[in-house]
Protein backbone atom coordinates (compact mmCIF):
# COMPACT_ATOMS: atom_id res chain seq x y z
CA UNK A 1 0.00 0.00 0.00
CA UNK A 2 3.34 2.52 0.89
CA UNK A 3 3.90 1.86 -3.12
CA UNK A 4 0.67 2.60 -4.05
CA UNK A 5 0.54 6.01 -2.66
CA UNK A 6 4.14 7.06 -3.31
CA UNK A 7 2.76 6.26 -7.20
CA UNK A 8 -0.57 8.41 -6.15
CA UNK A 9 1.59 11.21 -4.80
CA UNK A 10 3.67 11.27 -7.92
CA UNK A 11 0.87 11.14 -10.72
CA UNK A 12 -1.18 13.74 -8.64
CA UNK A 13 1.39 16.56 -9.30
CA UNK A 14 1.75 18.36 -12.43
CA UNK A 15 5.07 20.03 -13.84
CA UNK A 16 4.85 22.59 -11.04
CA UNK A 17 3.81 20.30 -8.08
CA UNK A 18 0.13 21.67 -8.90
CA UNK A 19 -2.62 18.90 -8.22
CA UNK A 20 -4.03 17.08 -11.33
CA UNK A 21 -6.68 14.95 -12.31
CA UNK A 22 -7.17 12.22 -14.62
CA UNK A 23 -7.70 14.21 -17.49
CA UNK A 24 -5.03 16.65 -16.72
CA UNK A 25 -7.12 19.59 -15.22
CA UNK A 26 -5.69 20.94 -12.18
CA UNK A 27 -6.83 20.43 -8.88
CA UNK A 28 -8.16 24.48 -9.20
CA UNK A 29 -10.30 23.62 -12.06
CA UNK A 30 -11.63 20.34 -10.66
CA UNK A 31 -13.13 22.61 -7.20
CA UNK A 32 -16.47 21.69 -6.27
CA UNK A 33 -16.77 17.80 -8.25
CA UNK A 34 -17.76 14.98 -6.20
CA UNK A 35 -15.16 12.40 -7.62
CA UNK A 36 -11.45 12.76 -8.88
CA UNK A 37 -10.00 10.05 -10.84
CA UNK A 38 -6.50 9.63 -11.11
CA UNK A 39 -5.51 7.07 -14.00
CA UNK A 40 -2.33 5.47 -14.13
CA UNK A 41 -1.29 4.53 -17.36
CA UNK A 42 2.18 2.63 -16.18
CA UNK A 43 2.55 -0.47 -14.44
CA UNK A 44 3.07 -1.63 -10.80
CA UNK A 45 4.66 -4.38 -9.55
CA UNK A 46 3.14 -5.87 -6.56
CA UNK A 47 3.86 -9.14 -5.49
CA UNK A 48 2.59 -11.33 -8.32
CA UNK A 49 0.30 -8.39 -9.39
CA UNK A 50 1.64 -7.23 -12.67
CA UNK A 51 -0.91 -4.37 -12.72
CA UNK A 52 -2.80 -1.11 -13.80
CA UNK A 53 -3.78 1.09 -10.77
CA UNK A 54 -7.21 3.47 -10.70
CA UNK A 55 -7.52 5.27 -7.75
CA UNK A 56 -11.23 6.92 -7.06
CA UNK A 57 -11.73 9.61 -3.94
CA UNK A 58 -15.37 9.07 -3.20
CA UNK A 59 -15.63 11.68 -0.38
CA UNK A 60 -13.47 12.26 2.84
CA UNK A 61 -14.22 8.48 3.87
CA UNK A 62 -14.08 6.72 1.02
CA UNK A 63 -11.71 5.79 -1.65
CA UNK A 64 -11.91 3.29 -4.52
CA UNK A 65 -8.73 0.90 -5.84
CA UNK A 66 -8.85 -1.37 -8.28
CA UNK A 67 -5.80 -3.65 -9.54
CA UNK A 68 -6.23 -5.28 -12.58
CA UNK A 69 -4.33 -7.94 -12.92
CA UNK A 70 -3.26 -11.25 -15.36
CA UNK A 71 -6.57 -13.47 -13.95
CA UNK A 72 -8.28 -11.39 -11.65
CA UNK A 73 -9.02 -7.85 -11.09
CA UNK A 74 -8.77 -6.53 -7.23
CA UNK A 75 -10.89 -3.69 -6.41
CA UNK A 76 -10.31 -2.42 -2.54
CA UNK A 77 -12.63 -0.07 -1.03
CA UNK A 78 -10.87 2.02 1.61
CA UNK A 79 -12.91 3.30 4.09
CA UNK A 80 -13.27 5.23 7.58
CA UNK A 81 -16.72 5.30 9.48
CA UNK A 82 -18.30 7.41 11.43
CA UNK A 83 -17.69 6.59 15.24
CA UNK A 84 -20.46 4.35 17.30
CA UNK A 85 -21.13 8.06 18.87
CA UNK A 86 -22.04 10.19 15.82
CA UNK A 87 -25.53 10.45 14.37
CA UNK A 88 -27.87 7.66 12.46
CA UNK A 89 -28.20 9.94 9.67
CA UNK A 90 -24.54 10.11 8.92
CA UNK A 91 -24.25 6.16 9.49
CA UNK A 92 -26.97 5.94 7.09
CA UNK A 93 -25.31 8.04 4.67
CA UNK A 94 -22.20 6.64 4.81
CA UNK A 95 -23.02 3.29 4.09
CA UNK A 96 -25.91 4.49 1.77
CA UNK A 97 -22.51 5.30 -0.30
CA UNK A 98 -20.75 2.74 0.70
CA UNK A 99 -23.16 0.62 -0.87
CA UNK A 100 -23.72 2.54 -4.17
CA UNK A 101 -19.60 2.03 -4.49
CA UNK A 102 -19.92 -1.58 -4.22
CA UNK A 103 -22.59 -1.36 -6.56
CA UNK A 104 -20.27 -0.45 -9.36
CA UNK A 105 -17.58 -3.23 -8.80
CA UNK A 106 -18.08 -5.84 -11.21
CA UNK A 107 -18.91 -9.19 -9.07
CA UNK A 108 -16.02 -11.09 -10.54
CA UNK A 109 -13.59 -8.87 -8.85
CA UNK A 110 -11.67 -10.42 -5.64
CA UNK A 111 -13.75 -7.40 -3.69
CA UNK A 112 -11.72 -6.24 -0.15
CA UNK A 113 -13.54 -3.58 2.17
CA UNK A 114 -11.16 -2.66 4.39
CA UNK A 115 -10.14 0.34 6.86
CA UNK A 116 -11.18 2.12 9.97
CA UNK A 117 -15.05 1.05 10.28
CA UNK A 118 -15.08 2.00 14.48
CA UNK A 119 -17.13 -1.04 14.66
CA UNK A 120 -17.15 -3.80 17.24
CA UNK A 121 -18.50 -7.11 16.10
CA UNK A 122 -17.97 -9.40 19.47
CA UNK A 123 -17.47 -12.93 19.17
CA UNK A 124 -20.79 -14.25 18.82
CA UNK A 125 -21.23 -15.70 15.34
CA UNK A 126 -24.70 -17.23 16.09
CA UNK A 127 -26.82 -16.90 12.60
CA UNK A 128 -24.33 -14.87 10.79
CA UNK A 129 -21.55 -18.05 10.55
CA UNK A 130 -21.13 -16.92 6.53
CA UNK A 131 -20.28 -13.56 7.86
CA UNK A 132 -18.09 -13.62 10.53
CA UNK A 133 -15.75 -16.29 12.32
CA UNK A 134 -15.99 -16.48 16.24
CA UNK A 135 -12.30 -15.27 17.27
CA UNK A 136 -14.13 -11.55 17.18
CA UNK A 137 -12.92 -9.56 20.64
CA UNK A 138 -15.53 -7.54 22.95
CA UNK A 139 -19.06 -7.05 22.64
CA UNK A 140 -20.90 -6.17 19.50
CA UNK A 141 -22.00 -2.58 19.13
CA UNK A 142 -24.16 -0.52 17.09
CA UNK A 143 -22.02 0.26 14.79
CA UNK A 144 -20.58 -3.72 14.52
CA UNK A 145 -24.15 -4.59 14.06
CA UNK A 146 -24.26 -2.32 10.58
CA UNK A 147 -21.75 -3.63 9.93
CA UNK A 148 -22.07 -7.20 10.28
CA UNK A 149 -26.20 -6.50 8.20
CA UNK A 150 -23.80 -5.14 5.47
CA UNK A 151 -21.25 -7.66 4.65
CA UNK A 152 -24.33 -10.21 5.23
CA UNK A 153 -26.32 -8.89 2.38
CA UNK A 154 -23.38 -8.44 0.26
CA UNK A 155 -21.98 -11.85 0.76
CA UNK A 156 -18.65 -10.43 2.63
CA UNK A 157 -16.65 -12.23 5.30
CA UNK A 158 -14.53 -9.77 8.11
CA UNK A 159 -11.48 -11.86 7.88
CA UNK A 160 -10.14 -10.47 11.85
CA UNK A 161 -12.49 -12.67 13.22
CA UNK A 162 -11.89 -16.10 11.12
CA UNK A 163 -8.47 -16.80 12.60
CA UNK A 164 -7.55 -17.40 16.28
CA UNK A 165 -4.78 -15.65 17.26
CA UNK A 166 -4.05 -14.18 20.57
CA UNK A 167 -5.81 -11.28 21.64
CA UNK A 168 -2.59 -8.85 21.18
CA UNK A 169 -2.83 -9.90 17.58
CA UNK A 170 -5.99 -8.58 16.82
CA UNK A 171 -6.72 -5.74 18.71
CA UNK A 172 -6.13 -2.61 16.51
CA UNK A 173 -6.31 0.50 18.61
CA UNK A 174 -5.31 1.17 21.95
CA UNK A 175 -6.64 4.39 23.90
CA UNK A 176 -3.48 6.78 24.61
CA UNK A 177 -2.99 5.98 27.79
CA UNK A 178 -3.25 2.33 26.89
CA UNK A 179 -6.05 0.93 28.99
CA UNK A 180 -8.92 1.02 26.53
CA UNK A 181 -8.44 -1.78 23.47
CA UNK A 182 -10.67 -2.70 21.02
CA UNK A 183 -11.09 -4.10 17.45
CA UNK A 184 -12.72 -1.46 14.94
CA UNK A 185 -10.28 -1.96 11.96
CA UNK A 186 -11.14 -4.89 9.31
CA UNK A 187 -10.56 -6.10 6.37
CA UNK A 188 -13.52 -8.07 4.63
CA UNK A 189 -13.21 -9.95 1.47
CA UNK A 190 -16.34 -11.68 -0.42
CA UNK A 191 -17.76 -15.13 0.10
CA UNK A 192 -16.77 -16.60 -3.37
CA UNK A 193 -13.25 -16.22 -2.14
CA UNK A 194 -13.32 -17.15 1.16
CA UNK A 195 -10.53 -19.73 0.84
CA UNK A 196 -8.08 -17.56 -0.55
CA UNK A 197 -7.92 -15.65 2.47
CA UNK A 198 -5.00 -17.16 4.59
CA UNK A 199 -4.64 -15.30 7.36
CA UNK A 200 -5.38 -11.63 8.99
CA UNK A 201 -3.48 -10.52 11.87
CA UNK A 202 -2.05 -7.08 13.40
CA UNK A 203 1.61 -6.52 12.93
CA UNK A 204 2.35 -4.23 16.60
CA UNK A 205 5.77 -3.35 15.35
CA UNK A 206 5.22 -1.23 12.64
CA UNK A 207 5.90 2.53 13.11
CA UNK A 208 2.69 4.07 11.31
CA UNK A 209 2.24 7.22 13.91
CA UNK A 210 -0.87 6.87 14.79
CA UNK A 211 -3.06 4.59 17.47
CA UNK A 212 -4.45 2.31 15.00
CA UNK A 213 -2.20 -1.03 14.54
CA UNK A 214 -1.30 -2.16 11.26
CA UNK A 215 -3.68 -5.15 9.73
CA UNK A 216 -2.15 -7.59 7.49
CA UNK A 217 -4.45 -9.91 5.40
CA UNK A 218 -2.45 -12.54 3.40
CA UNK A 219 -4.28 -13.66 0.27
CA UNK A 220 -3.35 -16.15 -2.31
CA UNK A 221 -5.64 -16.72 -5.13
CA UNK A 222 -6.57 -20.18 -5.78
CA UNK A 223 -7.40 -20.83 -9.48
CA UNK A 224 -9.11 -23.53 -11.19
CA UNK A 225 -6.85 -26.01 -13.53
CA UNK A 226 -7.54 -26.08 -16.92
CA UNK A 227 -6.29 -28.96 -18.97
CA UNK A 228 -3.82 -27.38 -22.14
CA UNK A 229 -4.97 -28.59 -25.53
CA UNK A 230 -1.75 -28.94 -27.74
CA UNK A 231 -2.90 -27.96 -30.82
CA UNK A 232 -1.02 -29.27 -34.09
CA UNK A 233 0.88 -26.32 -35.62
CA UNK A 234 2.22 -28.50 -38.54
CA UNK A 235 2.84 -26.90 -42.03
CA UNK A 236 2.12 -28.39 -45.39
CA UNK A 237 5.65 -27.89 -47.22
CA UNK A 238 3.33 -27.67 -50.93
CA UNK A 239 7.17 -27.03 -52.76
CA UNK A 240 7.32 -31.06 -51.90
CA UNK A 241 4.43 -31.04 -55.08
CA UNK A 242 7.03 -29.43 -57.53
CA UNK A 243 8.32 -33.15 -57.37
CA UNK A 244 6.53 -35.78 -60.59
CA UNK A 245 6.94 -38.57 -58.36
CA UNK A 246 5.56 -36.95 -55.18
CA UNK A 247 2.73 -35.30 -57.10
CA UNK A 248 1.59 -38.51 -58.72
CA UNK A 249 1.67 -40.23 -55.14
CA UNK A 250 -0.51 -37.45 -53.75
CA UNK A 251 -3.15 -37.43 -56.91
CA UNK A 252 -3.37 -41.20 -56.22
CA UNK A 253 -4.07 -40.58 -52.36
CA UNK A 254 -6.80 -38.04 -52.86
CA UNK A 255 -8.46 -40.00 -55.76
CA UNK A 256 -8.32 -43.17 -53.47
CA UNK A 257 -9.87 -40.82 -50.32
CA UNK A 258 -12.43 -39.81 -52.78
CA UNK A 259 -13.45 -43.06 -54.36
CA UNK A 260 -13.95 -44.04 -50.92
CA UNK A 261 -16.48 -41.86 -50.10
CA UNK A 262 -17.89 -42.28 -53.36
CA UNK A 263 -18.64 -46.20 -52.55
CA UNK A 264 -19.85 -45.48 -48.44
CA UNK A 265 -22.55 -43.19 -50.35
CA UNK A 266 -23.61 -45.93 -52.79
CA UNK A 267 -23.49 -48.57 -50.01
CA UNK A 268 -25.65 -46.01 -47.59
CA UNK A 269 -28.24 -45.47 -50.79
CA UNK A 270 -28.56 -49.31 -51.27
CA UNK A 271 -28.75 -49.74 -47.38
CA UNK A 272 -31.82 -47.19 -47.99
CA UNK A 273 -33.33 -48.92 -50.57
CA UNK A 274 -33.08 -52.51 -49.12
CA UNK A 275 -34.82 -50.64 -45.93
CA UNK A 276 -37.54 -48.99 -47.78
CA UNK A 277 -38.52 -52.83 -49.23
CA UNK A 278 -38.31 -54.57 -46.34
CA UNK A 279 -41.17 -51.36 -44.87
CA UNK A 280 -43.37 -52.16 -47.91
CA UNK A 281 -43.26 -56.31 -47.26
CA UNK A 282 -44.21 -55.81 -43.54
CA UNK A 283 -46.66 -52.87 -44.75
CA UNK A 284 -48.27 -55.60 -47.17
CA UNK A 285 -48.17 -58.66 -45.53
CA UNK A 286 -51.12 -57.92 -43.13
CA UNK A 287 -53.63 -57.54 -46.73
CA UNK A 288 -52.25 -60.77 -47.99
CA UNK A 289 -52.78 -62.56 -44.58
CA UNK A 290 -56.82 -61.30 -45.02
CA UNK A 291 -56.75 -62.36 -48.38
CA UNK A 292 -55.63 -65.91 -47.42
CA UNK A 293 -58.43 -66.13 -44.40
CA UNK A 294 -60.91 -65.27 -46.61
CA UNK A 295 -60.38 -67.87 -49.56
CA UNK A 296 -59.90 -70.50 -46.48
CA UNK A 297 -62.97 -69.61 -44.92
CA UNK A 298 -64.86 -69.95 -49.06
CA UNK A 299 -63.71 -73.03 -49.13
CA UNK A 300 -64.71 -74.48 -45.43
Amino acid sequence: MLLLQKQRKRLSEGPQGACMNGSGESGKEVTGKTKEVLNAKTKTRIGFWNVRTMFETVNSRLIRIRLRGRHNNLSILQCYAPTNDHEEEDKDLFYEQLQAELNEIPRHDVITLMGDLNAKVGDDNNGAERTMGKFGCGNINNNGERLVEFCASNDLVIGGTLFNHPAIHRLTWYSPNRRDKNQIDHIAINGIWRGSLLDVRVKRGADVSSDHLLVIANIRLKLRRTDQRHADHRRLDVNKLKDPDVERSFTIQIRNKFQALSDKENNTQQEMEDTNHLRNQVKTTPCLLRGYLDVFRHLV
